[in-house]
């Protein structure tokens, strides 16, 4: 990433930032949580970097994913969202 880290940008100014899988629905809930909880206890802001994965182009003509993506990426990147809606079904 050429403009720097991006969870570097509120820690430079004291709030409290984490990442978390934005693909796993578990991790994005309980951090949430945590943050929510830590703000309602007046402990300040927070940033929740999720860091997921788009299936579709930038645009509605940018159709063709092959150049920036391969087949088998996808494919990988779509057992973990099933395997997330399986969870959150059941």
């Amino acid at each position: 990433m050429t403009a720097g880290e991006v969870l570097a940008r509120p820690r430079a100014f004291g709030i409290e930032a984490i990442e978390v899988d934005g693909q796993d629905v578990r991790a994005v809930r309980e951090a949430t949580d945590r943050l929510v909880q830590r703000a309602r206890g007046g402990d300040g802001p927070a940033f929740l970097l999720c860091n997921t994965y788009r299936y579709h182009g930038h645009h509605v003509g940018d159709i063709d994913r092959g150049y920036y993506r391969s087949a088998e990426e996808e494919h990988e990147w779509r057992g973990i969202a099933t395997r997330s809606r399986c969870w959150a079904a059941g």
